[in-house]
């Protein structure tokens, strides 16, 4: 498929995301070519080429966050939010990467320093194949 965009968000505060954890995008916005499975919270590539990939966190209150997102077990970019008792701070990272069919693409919670992730229903992972 040459047209591949999609976009989830959370649908509503998360639990605690265990270090190591997949982020797990549950509310479909849009998803043209149904490549984002939101069961395992994996993007599989349905073809060749150039994609982007963005992620957007809002640790909830207290919570620090350090999610990357990942390919085949890489780290290719961070977005880090990490809020204090009564404030959420938020952070949103992006890559261009050129995948193979087949290739998955996660959003994972890195873990920082013992500290506790829930992320809100302000976050989403979106994608598209550039070309």
């Amino acid at each position: 498929p040459l047209n591949v965009a999609f976009t989830y968000r959370i649908s509503e505060d998360t639990g605690i995301i265990p270090d190591d954890g997949t982020v797990k995008f549950d509310s479909k916005v849009f998803d043209s070519a149904e490549s984002y499975n939101p069961n395992t919270g994996e993007f599989i590539a349905p073809g060749c080429g150039m994609y982007v990939f963005m992620l957007n966190i809002r640790s909830n209150q207290g919570k620090t966050c350090w999610i990357d997102i990942i390919k085949d077990g890489d780290s290719l970019a961070t977005a880090f939010a990490e809020s204090g008792p009564k404030s959420q701070l938020g952070d949103t990272t992006f890559v261009t990467i050129y995948l193979e069919k087949g290739n998955t693409v996660w959003a994972k919670n890195h873990g920082y320093q013992g500290t506790v992730c829930t992320i809100d229903f302000y976050s989403s992972f979106a994608g598209f194949r550039l070309f």
